[in-house]
């Protein structure tokens, strides 16, 4: 339900408008003064708030339409109450705040609102209520395109904030060498959905890892995992705010595990990647384990029971017991005993991996 201050605004606009139209021009003017007022005193920040404020503004600017002259001229039947309503200027007052409020607006890249602050000033408007109106522009929303789903949701933050994030983006750019606008040009949809700051940061520093300084088995595991192979589509990827963080750095550590395996002549899918990163299991224990089952690969083929690379993968890293058990079952049977030093351990106690006791 509207508030008394906003019925109040909309009757004075009735009366500006049945004035406007007999060509009243001073009492239309002195009307909408009188809604310009009432919207002020509207609670500021809220949903009525700004539906007053922007029917006040442009119920001014029709009527202004209609106007024979400029505000500046007297009309018809501009006695005292003409003059009143109708300034030949802003006031010494009027003009500091005109000033302070343009400047403010034009650090935010909004110079060209200086007409408009002016009017709206001149106008009788409060800093607050000038804000709100400003809010609601073309302008502001172009230059800042994702203030309004933030605000939306409740999750609104400031032009200032805005501004920093923008360039901790474009300073992103410049400190891992991205292409200009990779990340500028995506500051709205990071934005839209909530990619923090500290978040882009890491989702920045995790791809350029993968993109640039990952050795090329990791990279060929990110393309044969998840489809992403070149440097920019790696960064691409990792930017993506659709796609969660956690993820992200899951499918981070999955790679690099598969790589490791590449690199010692190992090569697992996806399924034993992901088991191994979701045992925690680091880049230097992924190449310790890999260079164990590549020294028992022999179990994989031959006459008689034979164990998977599954079950050499399950042993190595200590993660399956009965994998365990097999390898060192199968060993046992072929009496082909490995160095302790290297590979698995055949021994009277069974078979050791990196990561288990003696089964």
């Amino acid at each position: 339900m509207a508030t008394a201050a906003t019925q109040a605004a909309q009757a004075a606009m009735a009366r500006a408008q049945a004035a406007a139209n007999a060509g009243d021009w001073a009492g239309a003017r002195a009307a909408m003064n009188e809604a310009t007022q009432a919207a002020n005193s509207v609670t500021l920040n809220t949903r009525e708030a700004q539906a007053t404020f922007n029917a006040v503004v442009t119920h001014q600017q029709q009527i202004g339409a209609m106007f024979p002259a400029t505000p500046t001229g007297g009309g018809g039947g501009g006695g005292g109450g003409g003059g009143a309503a109708t300034p030949t200027g802003p006031t010494t007052d009027q003009q500091n705040a005109i000033t302070a409020i343009q400047g403010r607006f034009a650090q935010m890249g909004l110079g060209s609102l200086g007409d408009l602050i002016t009017y709206y000033i001149t106008k009788g408007y409060s800093e607050d209520a000038i804000s709100v109106l400003i809010r609601d522009s073309p302008e502001y929303k172009a230059r800042f395109p994702a203030m309004a789903a933030l605000t939306a949701r409740g999750r609104g933050i400031s032009e200032a904030a805005y501004i920093s994030y923008e360039s901790n983006a474009a300073t992103l750019e410049r400190q891992y060498g991205l292409p200009t606008g990779m990340l500028t040009g995506a500051v709205t949809s990071l934005l839209t959905n909530e990619v923090s700051a500290n978040e882009l940061n890491n989702r920045v520093q995790l791809g350029a890892a993968a993109a640039y300084t990952a050795p090329e088995q990791t990279r060929t595991k990110f393309k044969e995992y998840f489809g992403v192979g070149s440097q920019a589509a790696l960064i691409a990827h990792y930017i993506d705010p659709a796609v969660a963080q956690p993820y992200l750095e899951k499918q981070y550590a999955q790679a690099i595990i598969g790589g490791a395996g590449l690199q010692q002549g190992v090569d697992v899918g996806l399924d034993i990647a992901a088991g191994l990163a979701d045992a925690g299991v680091s880049d230097a224990q992924a190449r310790q384990g890999f260079g164990q089952v590549a020294s028992a690969t022999s179990l994989q083929s031959g006459k008689g029971e034979t164990a998977s690379q599954g079950d050499l993968v399950g042993a190595a890293f200590g993660t399956s017991a009965e994998a365990t058990e097999k390898v060192a079952r199968v060993a046992g049977s072929r009496k082909a005993g490995f160095n302790a030093g290297g590979g698995f351990a055949g021994t009277n106690a069974g078979t050791t991996g990196i990561g288990s006791s003696s089964i």
